[in-house]
């Protein structure tokens, strides 16, 4: 069995990644760890630039370096799929915004949009 992961070993690994000007933190989570990337983008809400942190990324002790690369890069991905969404509209609304209420988009869910297939008798 390798080594176990530090929070200085992981902060190495991860000063090696280069993506933009982003940064990574990484800080402890009970035995484990947990890995935010950090950037500075415009703020949805107020048109300034501001600092951005993406949601926690769970890394364990036992993690391989192969592994917390990987996961970095799915951190940058879904920093950039959230970035997305607060960018997108239709009509001038973000309709597929990552802040919504789960409970609250709970509602929409029984307004469905299909295609009725050629020939079908409905």
């Amino acid at each position: 069995m390798g080594r176990t992961q530090t929070i200085d070993s992981i902060a190495l690994i991860l000063s090696k990644i280069q993506f933009r000007d982003w940064e990574f933190s990484v800080g402890p989570s009970g035995e484990s760890y947990l890995m935010q990337v950090c950037f500075t983008a415009i703020d949805s809400k107020t048109s300034v630039p501001a600092k951005q942190s993406g949601r926690k990324w769970y890394i364990s002790r036992f993690a391989t370096k192969s592994e917390i690369v990987q996961t970095a890069l799915k951190a940058v991905l879904t920093a950039l799929e959230h970035e997305a969404r607060e960018d997108f509209k239709y009509r001038g609304e973000t309709i597929f915004a990552p802040h919504f209420d789960v409970d609250s988009m709970v509602e929409g869910c029984f307004d469905i949009d299909v295609r009725i297939p050629p020939g079908a008798i409905f």
